[in-house]
């Protein structure tokens, strides 16, 4: 009979801790083999071994197999394949022959405990190899137990609530930390964000004492948002790390969403009104802004610009700041704001605004015309809404109403 041993070993994994690794199995996992003879053709037969009690990730392992073959044609009849507790795979042996000596990445970072599977398949056909695995067992090398990490919780709230600003604990397993620890609390003072501290959050302390014996995923408060009456659009705090001493942090700036809880409508003041034709004044369309709180009265601590536009209507428009012979009416260079007539603004310290039109007797004797009007802002804030339209009746001078109605 020949007879040939073979021998596996299996593998490195890297974790980065910065800690210096755990040496494991000085008494190593031994595990039972047996005899196999997979179905031709695709089959299987597994061996299993349970590993237990390990901590931290795996950061280098051997996998040691003591294999008998019946005879020659079986070494390369058969593929090894060893298979993590996770489901990953690494091809230990194939049916062109097998390593007696492998380096292995495919486990790194993984953990050691589980059920760890040899599996031998058979990939060809009509053969009578009643092969022995005699043994098999494995080695770990076990990383260091890292740091715990620490990272900002909330990346968007709502004002009103009232959220607290935390931090979280990240430990290996949810692990318990060991030794006291801490962090400082920043803000980022090269781009706070636009929320103010003091008036729409407060950071409650500058260092983070975290003691021994917490618990991985525990949470501290570190600030608050502060709630006001104010009309806003959404804020932002950008807080930062400074000086870990026992922790893992990230150094890029952590920014939160400080959404508003008040809302706001814009609106024309009148949904219509009526233009003497033969009027020497400019024709007003007051808009405004109505802020609503359920916080009390509500505040305006924002500011928007808009422009009004015509939709819909008879009357004929002229051409920008032009005078007014044969046309109905025109937008102009406003001498009462110095802007285009047909901008507006609100917001901190102005609810409403008046766009004004220009009405221009264009000595036809026409019957009554219309112009419908719309307004818009780019970049309206998610909490604050327009609507509505105002439409003006454009009412001919007495001379031709007189003669021709």
């Amino acid at each position: 009979m020949f007879t040939t041993r073979v021998w596996f070993a299996c593998v490195a994994l890297v974790l980065a801790t910065g800690l210096t690794d755990v040496a494991r199995g000085a008494n190593p996992t031994v595990c039972t083999g047996g005899n196999y003879d997979p179905p031709n053709n695709g089959g299987n037969t597994d061996f299993s071994c349970s590993v237990s009690g390990n901590s931290g990730a795996i950061n280098g392992m051997t996998l040691t197999s003591n294999v008998r073959h019946s005879f020659s044609p079986c070494i390369n009849e058969h593929t090894f394949r060893l298979f993590s507790p996770l489901g990953s795979e690494h091809l230990v042996g194939t049916r062109n022959g097998v390593q007696t000596t492998a380096t292995i990445n495919t486990f790194n970072g993984q953990s050691s405990n589980g059920a760890w599977i040899l599996r031998v398949s058979d990939s060809n056909g009509n053969d009578a190899c009643n092969d022995t695995v005699n043994s098999w067992q494995l080695n770990f090398t076990l990383a260091g137990t890292p740091d715990p990490s620490v990272v900002f919780v909330e990346t968007a709230v709502t004002e009103n609530l009232g959220p607290a600003l935390r931090v979280q604990v990240l430990t290996e397993g949810g692990a318990a930390t060991t030794g006291s620890r801490s962090v400082g609390i920043a803000l980022d003072l090269d781009n706070p964000g636009t929320a103010d501290s003091g008036s729409d959050f407060s950071i409650s302390t500058s260092t983070l004492q975290i003691p021994a014996g917490t618990a991985g995923g525990q949470m501290f408060v570190i600030g608050q948002v502060l709630d006001d009456a104010a009309l806003e659009r959404a804020e932002t705090v950008r807080l930062k790390f400074a000086n870990p001493s026992g922790v893992i942090v990230s150094t890029a700036t952590h920014q939160i969403t400080v959404n508003d809880d008040e809302s706001g409508s814009i609106s024309f003041i009148s949904p219509g009104s009526t233009a003497e034709e033969t009027a020497a004044t400019p024709h007003p369309l007051p808009i405004s802004l109505v802020p609503s709180s359920s916080d009390g009265a509500a505040t305006l601590g924002l500011f928007l610009s808009g422009t009004i536009a015509r939709i819909s209507g008879t009357a004929t428009q002229g051409a920008y700041n032009v005078a007014c012979p044969n046309q109905d009416w025109s937008f102009y260079d406003d001498p009462i704001t110095f802007n285009p007539s047909n901008n507006f603004f609100l917001g901190t310290g102005q609810a409403s605004y008046t766009p004004r039109i220009r009405i221009c007797n264009d000595g036809a004797g026409d019957p009554n015309e219309s112009i419908v009007f719309q307004a818009s802002v780019g970049g309206l804030p998610a909490n604050v809404s327009i609507f509505g339209t105002h439409a003006v009746v454009i009412s001919e001078a007495l001379l031709f109403r007189n003669g021709f109605e």
